[in-house]
């Protein structure tokens, strides 16, 4: 599609650019390069600067097919300094521009429980759904999960109080979940607590998500109990990853890990990846 867009652009002599006193009018790109363009922003750049430039930029934004992904992850300290009320604001809009359409969406801890349900409750087709650092309830996630009946990627990472019964709400209504991801950080609780906490999602996994692909869950409390129930559970599992987890793997059971999963990454190996210092950064 890129190289259709790129052939339908206006060609440029440089020699005509050289003795031109006119500079190329950007308005005469066509839509879809504009509307590509635009969304390398960023979806908070987008609602609060593109609205009011001009006829075609504003058209372009209220497009519902310019919001099918929608990334309101505060990566930006500008992005920090608005409030909870402004961002909840920002992110109502943008899912109301969607018109149902949206498919991914990636979300950070200004997320309540409303929002999340207004969330599913407007766009019923939603594949991909990626939330960190936040603190929902487990009524608003069962809720959640009976919308996202399309889900087939969920990330929740960084939540303290994630329960194994709302893992038992994704995995009844998500049957065609195959991506998983739960990592945290550093326990919040006591040894005790972690672990047991941990032992029943992972439960809960291996009980309601037979049809997962691909399992993250770095730094969690587990142990060989709840590893093997997962493996039993789970037997179309590709690649798993659980750097950081606070248990040591018999030799058996690493061997089992290494036959039955392409792409194993085991509790005693080094995190020094990218995306698990973007996870650890908190703002």
């Amino acid at each position: 599609m890129a190289s259709s867009w790129s052939s339908s652009l206006p060609r440029m002599d440089s020699k005509n650019l050289k003795g031109s006193t006119q500079p190329p009018n950007w308005l005469d790109l066509p839509r879809e390069v504009t509307a590509m363009i635009l969304q390398k922003l960023g979806a908070f750049d987008i609602l609060m600067r593109i609205y009011p430039v001009c006829s075609v930029w504003r058209h372009i934004y209220e497009d519902p097919l310019m919001w099918r992904t929608l990334d309101m992850r505060i990566l930006h300290t500008r992005h920090r300094r608005l409030t909870g009320h402004t961002l909840d604001k920002l992110c109502h809009r943008a899912v109301d521009r969607s018109n149902g359409l949206l498919e991914q969406i990636f979300l950070d801890q200004f997320v309540t429980a409303d929002l999340l349900l207004h969330i599913v409750n407007r766009n019923h087709c939603i594949r991909v759904m990626r939330i960190k650092r936040c603190t929902i309830s487990s009524e608003a996630l069962i809720e959640a999960a009976k919308k996202l009946r399309f889900l087939e990627e969920l990330e929740l990472s960084l939540f303290d109080d994630l329960t194994c019964k709302s893992l038992e709400a994704v995995g009844r209504n998500c049957s065609g979940l195959r991506s998983l991801k739960l990592n945290k950080v550093l326990p919040t609780r006591s040894y005790h607590q972690s672990h047991e906490g941990n032992n029943s999602q992972a439960f809960a996994i291996a009980k309601y998500m037979g049809e997962l692909r691909h399992l993250e869950l770095l730094g969690n409390w587990l142990d060989g109990t709840s590893l093997v129930a997962i493996l039993d559970g789970c037997p179309h599992l590709e690649s798993l990853d659980l750097r950081g987890c606070r248990f040591t793997l018999t030799v058996s059971l690493r061997r089992r890990c290494s036959q039955r999963i392409k792409r194993v990454c085991f509790p005693d190996e080094h995190i020094h990846d990218e995306y698990f210092q973007a996870l650890c950064m908190r703002t």
